[in-house]
């Protein structure tokens, strides 16, 4: 149960960075002054990962998925880091 624990973890953090990726690169633009930049982050990310209902736009669907992509990738990569550690330590 510990363990499932720690991969859990490991899955919220990487959602916690793909949430402050969304947040910061806007900002990030706006100090460096990209002026020209149109299109949000939120609306790029949301092009590769959402559903089109209609013609006129996206649902929010789209960053929710990556969301839960960044978690599900996190518990992958921390399975396979957790095992790479424990056959090194038992060696």
């Amino acid at each position: 149960m510990e363990s499932v624990k720690k991969y859990v973890l490991g899955g919220l953090a990487f959602f916690a960075l793909y949430i402050g990726f969304l947040f910061i690169f806007p900002v990030t633009l706006v100090l460096l002054d990209f002026s020209d930049y149109h299109m949000s982050p939120m609306l790029w990310n949301q092009e590769l990962f959402s559903i089109t209902i209609e013609d006129d736009g996206y649902t929010s669907v789209g960053t929710w998925l990556g969301g839960l992509l960044s978690v599900v990738v996190g518990v992958v990569v921390f399975f396979i880091l957790s095992q790479i550690i424990k056959a090194r330590n038992s060696n």
